[in-house]
């Protein structure tokens, strides 16, 4: 299993650096997370999303299970728990807004926490990664398979002048997949993925600075949040209402 607390550089494959130091940010009006029953998040295992919540668990010292899903909109329309659950979602995930706008969900926090190193992965013995996005070659135009969230990093790992053309998927897990049963050239996905699948990479991976955002949903998440003009009791959020009460530090992913 690949070790998040150390991270290749963006155009290095041999120096490595620390990860970021990371805070758990947390509403100064936040809810006890030992209340809620489980934590959601992206799948399926090895993904970015997954790591995180592991990361998150361990540092909290939560005990809660973790369920994965397809899709982050699957979380949103999902049946609700008794006791409520959290929910972990990245900053860079394009539906991020919907989580902030949804009516039974509020915001607890938020966290740093940088994904593995990214790389563009192909199947064992198909060949390196020069051969298959050769700008020389008119008719390469390998198909690559990703979340569309990274694929602004694609051309920044491939060759200069590189041609290629992009599948999205529902995760990088799922594209890693796509590979190996030939419905893809390559795909862009982190080192665990890649270990995990036995595929080979490029030397080059980017690694995510990330922030994730802490939601809870249902349970004791459900409160009400509408403002009526005159109603003095409501506060707005401010700077004053936030503050660390929880340093996360990198963990070994076990």
């Amino acid at each position: 299993m690949h070790d998040d607390r150390e991270f290749l550089p963006v155009r290095s494959g041999t120096t490595r650096r620390a990860a970021v130091a990371s805070g758990f940010s947390r509403r100064s009006d936040g809810l006890d997370l030992a209340a809620f029953a489980s934590v959601h998040t992206l799948g399926p295992e090895s993904t970015s999303s997954h790591l995180a919540a592991r990361h998150f668990m361990a540092a909290m010292s939560l005990e809660l299970a973790i369920v994965l899903h397809d899709k982050f909109e699957d979380i949103l329309h999902g049946d609700r728990q008794v006791r409520g659950r959290l929910v972990i979602v990245p900053s860079a995930f394009a539906g991020a807004h919907k989580f902030f706008m949804a009516e039974d969900i509020e915001l607890i926090g938020c966290f740093c926490h940088d994904t593995p190193p990214y790389h563009v992965a192909w199947r064992r013995g198909a060949g390196t990664l020069r051969d298959g996005v050769d700008p020389e070659r008119s008719c390469a135009m390998p198909l690559i398979a990703s979340h569309p969230a990274p694929v602004d990093l694609i051309p920044r790992i491939l060759p200069a002048g590189s041609r290629f053309r992009v599948a999205h998927y529902c995760s990088t897990v799922a594209a890693a997949r796509a590979v190996l049963v030939n419905d893809a050239d390559m795909a862009l996905c982190n080192l665990s993925t890649i270990a995990e699948f036995g595929l080979e990479s490029s030397g080059v991976g980017i690694v995510i600075q990330m922030t994730w955002n802490v939601f809870a949903q249902g349970g004791p998440a459900a409160r009400v949040r509408i403002f009526r003009k005159g109603d003095a009791s409501i506060r707005f959020p401010g700077s004053a209402r936030w503050s660390t009460r929880s340093e996360i530090r990198p963990t070994r992913a076990s």
